[in-house]
């Protein structure tokens, strides 16, 4: 996902695109999808370790 992300980038740098909203979702998910599954699997060591 993250190569993804950076041919928008490129693309949108280079002017072979604008930001639509199907670029848009496309990040809103995502993001959402990182947050909500990769980042919370951290939670419960971070947890352990104190932090909240």
């Amino acid at each position: 996902m993250t190569a993804k992300v950076i041919a928008l980038q490129n693309d949108y740098q280079a002017g072979k695109t604008s930001l639509t909203i199907e670029v848009f979702k496309f990040l809103t998910d995502w993001l959402n999808k990182h947050i909500l599954e990769t980042d919370k699997k951290y939670s419960a060591y971070l947890n352990s370790k104190g932090i909240k």
